[in-house]
């Protein structure tokens, strides 16, 4: 059920209800992505674990999709968009720490000290967020490789991943809101009165 637009036009209060479950559901995976990420087994690397990493890619890049879709049609977009990054957001960060920590695990002197899955997750924050705090460091090309496709990725998901979330709310919203003023006058506003107080197109 969608909620009616107010007449005058202030979209509605979201309820408090609606807000605790967003916020369950975000926390929920963003715990069981990291918990996953510290309990998998992370002690080999192979052609496999590439081919796993590109798959990984590939599903965050389905569900920033199935999440527009989401925002486009929920009842309140801009709280369903900070769900979607909530969750993207958290995925995103645990593919690039594994991929750190197994090329540490396949060359220790990858980076400027062996890696461990915290070591991972701090690597991959500091980067996405441009601190470069210069203690942990690619040494070897392929690091430094890693580290700057991490980078490119990064201006994708702020830079588009984050602007089309937004986009969607707001396309979200106004299709909410044109729906509502459709109920409240169905006929539309070009309506003419016909003879005998009846409306007509």
């Amino acid at each position: 059920m969608q909620p009616t637009l107010p007449a005058d036009g202030v979209a509605p209060r979201i309820p408090r209800s609606v807000l605790w479950r967003v916020l369950a559901r975000a926390t929920t995976s963003s715990v069981a992505l990291v918990s996953v990420y510290y309990l998998a087994p992370l002690d080999r690397t192979s052609a496999a674990t590439a081919v796993a990493f590109g798959v990984g890619l590939v599903a965050v890049a389905l569900l920033v999709a199935w999440q527009v879709r989401a925002v486009l049609a929920a009842e309140y977009p801009m709280l369903r968009s900070i769900e979607a990054l909530a969750v993207t957001l958290p995925l995103y960060v645990v593919l690039w720490s594994v991929a750190f920590v197994l090329l540490s695990l396949a060359d220790p002197a990858a980076f400027s000290e062996e890696l461990d899955r915290t070591d991972g997750i701090y690597l991959t924050v500091s980067v996405l967020a441009t601190v470069g705090f210069g203690d942990i460091v690619g040494a070897t090309e392929w690091a430094r490789a890693a580290v700057t496709v991490q980078m490119v990725t990064n201006f994708v998901l702020v830079g588009l991943v984050v602007r089309v979330f937004v986009g969607a709310a707001q396309l979200g919203r106004t299709r909410r809101d044109l729906e509502a003023q459709a109920r409240e006058d169905p006929v539309g506003p070009g309506a003419q009165e016909r003879p005998g107080g009846r409306r007509g197109g």
